[in-house]
């Protein structure tokens, strides 16, 4: 972990920050990073420090975080779960992104201690970093557009307009506070959310000249492949694939790091930083131990190459776009090896592998396939988004190769 376990991941207010009467003061970014509340960025912001280059961090990571906050502010990045805390949207991708880079660090520069020898992205291997830094802080840049409806207020807080990310950030408007409201229908756009991470880049660009050195120099077809990266961290045949691997690991490491500190709190009721609410809200109990006892079934017999990998036979596993796809098959085996019922163990499974979601820009472009089919609807297979739960890092297979003349497989990879 990033943090010591003393020290708490994300805060936890008392507030109700679900009620859109609630109107909440607009900060820049830098403002918002300096909040005495704010211990858990803190620490990350000091894990980034140690990490990079001063001139690094001053000029690219932080900027680019600041930036993120004129947009995201404090909003939650859940209305029920494990981040439905204020300013938990920002929180959560800022862990992710930070994880991404401690975990580059480990898998592709072991025998460093940091990056301080890169003072800038204008090589190829610090550019790469970069990328998936960006790449895992964009991550779920989209709920801005998607699960929102956010009014603007003026500084007597009278009523000013609706927001629309398009045209700026909240501080662009020159509002002073601001309050939210959940969509009640939640529907993503692919297009919609590439050109929204545009917009917050166009922003940066504007105000930081060195970018466009970037696109005048000989990287200037990688920065291109990495403005597409942002949306597509899963394509394939881009320069970023091996990096952008990294931050499914950095996705579960953040999540599994609250689900701990939930947990621990739990059986510290007398705690102060204890939260009934948020701890119901996570369901996290003993009650899905035979879904975690699949599901290390899975990573043993994975681990001992004892299972199927992108075989044409609807048995093993399969890696998708949409993440790992595990046969049925898989699952009526372990049920029948322990004496289990499989509907239990399907449904404690899918209990597990609600904490660990697809991203919101993830859902929107398995929402854009044909018809708007979800991949879980199909019924041979059970869906894995985040292929860490499964792979250890360095180990996650490539994309299964489809047959192009099966309608079946045309839609398993669209």
């Amino acid at each position: 972990m990033l943090l010591s376990e003393e020290s708490s991941l994300f805060s936890n207010q008392s507030e109700d920050w679900n009620n859109a009467t609630l109107q909440l003061r607009i900060y820049e970014g830098c403002a918002f990073l300096k909040m005495p509340e704010s211990q858990m960025r803190q620490i990350l912001l000091k894990t980034l420090r140690k990490l990079l280059s001063k001139s690094l961090y001053h000029n690219f990571y932080l900027s680019i975080i600041e930036q993120l906050i004129d947009y995201v502010q404090a909003l939650p990045a859940q209305k029920r779960g494990l981040f439905s805390e204020q300013g938990s949207l920002l929180d959560y991708s800022l862990a992710r992104a930070t994880y991404t880079l401690t975990f580059a660090l480990k898998h592709f520069y072991p025998h460093q201690k940091d990056f301080r020898h890169f003072e800038d992205i204008s090589s190829i291997a610090s550019f790469k970093l970069y990328a998936a830094f960006t790449a895992a802080l964009f991550m779920n840049v989209a709920q801005l557009i998607n699960d929102y409806e956010i009014c603007l207020y003026d500084a007597d807080r009278k009523f000013t307009s609706l927001w629309d990310p398009f045209r700026g950030s909240m501080l662009d408007y020159g509002a002073t506070f601001y309050s939210f409201k959940y969509n009640t229908q939640s529907i993503a756009y692919p297009l919609r959310q590439t050109i929204l991470i545009n917009t917050i880049l166009a922003k940066h660009n504007a105000t930081k000249p060195f970018f466009t050195t970037i696109t005048q120099s000989n990287y200037a077809n990688l920065f291109e492949e990495w403005l597409l990266a942002l949306f597509h961290p899963n394509e394939t045949g881009t320069p970023f694939n091996e990096i952008f691997t990294l931050i499914p690991f950095a996705e579960k490491q953040t999540i599994d790091d609250r689900i701990q500190q939930l947990t621990q709190r739990a059986h510290h009721h007398t705690s102060l930083f204890y939260d009934e609410k948020a701890f119901k809200n996570t369901q996290i109990n003993r009650t899905q131990i035979l879904g975690e006892q699949f599901l290390e079934w899975l990573r043993e017999r994975l681990a001992g190459n004892q299972l199927d990998i992108n075989s044409s036979h609807e048995r093993g596993v399969r890696r998708t776009k949409e993440g790992i796809l595990i046969s049925r098959t898989e699952l009526m085996e372990f049920s029948d090896f322990y004496k289990l019922n499989p509907a239990v163990v399907e449904q404690q499974f899918k209990e597990i592998l609600a904490l660990y979601p697809a991203s919101v820009n993830e859902r929107a472009r398995q929402s854009s396939a044909i018809g708007g089919v979800s991949q879980v609807a199909l019924g041979q297979w059970l869906t894995v988004h985040n292929p860490a739960l499964l792979f250890s890092m360095g180990k996650v297979p490539p994309f299964f190769l489809i047959n192009p003349l099966s309608p079946y497989n045309a839609h398993l990879n669209k």
